[in-house]
């Protein structure tokens, strides 16, 4: 099947299962993510936020741009209390922080 034109979405989805199973040998728990991009992001090559450079030609060493990240974190979990919710359990914090921060528009590694 790998290789054939799919033309609906059962055989997308038959597909996308045989890649998972017989070329990339994920297991049935394991999930695949993909993120669709609308023709205003079509030069980012799934790029997260944080290395997207704002001017063409203008991109910056990986430990600058993590750096600007860790003080974008930084500074928002010093204000970040404000969106918890007391539903969220304080052992998450990091993480649901992390997602807010991204969520508000904070640049970040992780894809939107």
């Amino acid at each position: 099947m790998i290789g054939d034109k799919v033309s609906s979405l059962g055989g997308f989805l038959n597909y996308v299962r045989d890649v998972r199973q017989n070329l990339w040998r994920l297991a049935d728990d394991k999930e695949l993510w993909f993120r669709g991009e609308s023709q205003d992001h079509e030069n980012t090559s799934l790029r997260p936020e944080l290395y997207r450079p704002r001017q063409p030609n203008a991109l910056r060493p990986v430990d600058d741009l993590l750096d600007i990240e860790s003080a974008l974190y930084e500074e928002f979990q010093r204000c970040a209390d404000q969106f918890r919710s007391e539903t969220l359990d304080r052992k998450y914090w990091e993480w649901d922080s992390y997602f807010l921060l991204q969520h508000h528009g904070g640049a970040t590694r992780l894809l939107d």
